[in-house]
């Protein structure tokens, strides 16, 4: 499957240790002033794309660039995501997608639901948290993570069938509004653990430090 690796310009970003393995053999994505982020973790973008608004440095001459007017309908970070897929991208990573301005944080994540949707799996990897979408019969797993919680938000109306094992609280093919936020801050108990819905659009967020 190919992958696209984007970087984004949260002011608050932390890359996680994964990024440069994660960016190898990747389509690479600098999104406006991601572009700091990006070479902060010693990776050069095959692609350098965006309106510019937020690029504090002059423009690259060394990479090919995709510039885009400030008035426009998407994102800079939704022109990144669908010029991965024309490139025949399947599998997204996000960085530098939260923390700052909570708009743009929730933009991201309706950006993630629209991979899903489109069928291409998705994730938003950051130091502190992670983030994934859930959109229909979707599952996500993974290894414990130490003095962590896991929080699932319903973002439609309501999420059935809902599963939650390898938790400190379980739940088997329950029902989740978005007007209840009962998903918020599941321990983790030293297992490996997974989150499934049945229906519905959700998004897992797995917060790695604190309370």
């Amino acid at each position: 499957m190919k992958r696209a690796v984007l970087f984004a310009a949260s002011p608050e970003a932390v890359l996680p240790d994964c990024a440069a393995e994660l960016a190898r053999d990747a389509l690479v994505i600098a999104v406006d002033g991601g572009l700091t982020l990006c070479r902060s973790a010693g990776i050069e973008p095959d692609l350098l794309l965006g309106d510019f608004d937020s690029l504090m440095e002059p423009l690259p001459a060394d990479i090919p660039i995709l510039r885009h007017p400030v008035r426009k309908d998407d994102t800079d970070i939704m022109l990144a995501i669908k010029h991965g897929i024309a490139c025949g991208c399947r599998d997204f990573t996000l960085f530098g997608c939260f923390g700052g301005r909570f708009d743009h944080t929730f933009a991201n994540i309706s950006a993630m639901l629209y991979l899903r949707k489109q069928g291409c799996t998705a994730r938003m990897l950051d130091g502190a948290a992670d983030m994934y979408p859930l959109w229909g019969t979707d599952r996500v797993e993974g290894d414990p993570v130490n003095g962590g919680k896991l929080s699932l938000f319903p973002l439609s109306e309501q999420i059935s069938g809902v599963c939650e094992r390898g938790l400190s609280y379980l739940l088997e093919d329950a029902v989740l509004e978005n007007c209840f936020p009962l998903g918020v801050s599941n321990a983790f108990i030293g297992e490996r653990w997974s989150v499934s819905i049945a229906e519905g659009a959700a998004v897992v967020i797995v917060t790695k430090k604190g309370e």
